[in-house]
């Protein structure tokens, strides 16, 4: 929940670049990157969210991915965030001459709706959430 808000966020604030962002042990992208990433670097679509497709790759294949990024020339800004801090960190950043023309968060499908209120369960912001508020995690779903 926090996380995909973040990114559609950094998506705005960044149109013309694939924004990766760190969660954890791996990079991941959204939206309509997420489906220019699975295009250009075949990287297996998941959900986020009901409408919402995600990629992603563990960190140590950064390079792997921002050089697949850069060879088809599309620019590219990778966050971190300092778990300490809550700071948001730019990682690194390539200007590329393509400009994402994608504008669909989703590939249509529909392989995730059916289990994506067991996925939704195990989101560590929406237990947060749930915690702090004291309620029922159901409700949130």
């Amino acid at each position: 929940m926090g996380f995909s808000k973040m990114a559609k966020f950094l998506q705005e604030k960044n149109p013309n670049k694939i924004v990766i962002c760190s969660i954890g042990n791996f990079y991941l992208s959204v939206g309509k990157d997420a489906l220019l990433l699975n295009k250009i670097a075949k990287l297996r679509i998941g959900c986020t969210q009901v409408g919402l497709c995600k990629v992603g790759f563990p960190i140590t294949s950064l390079e792997k991915y921002t050089n697949i990024i850069k060879e088809n020339d599309y620019g590219y800004i990778v966050y971190d965030i300092d778990r300490d801090t809550e700071e948001l960190i730019v990682k690194e950043s390539y200007e590329g001459k393509n400009n994402i023309t994608e504008k669909n968060n989703n590939k249509g499908c529909s392989k995730c709706k059916d289990n994506f209120k067991h996925k939704e369960k195990n989101d560590i912001y929406l237990q947060a959430i749930a915690k702090m508020y004291n309620l029922d995690i159901d409700t949130l779903l």
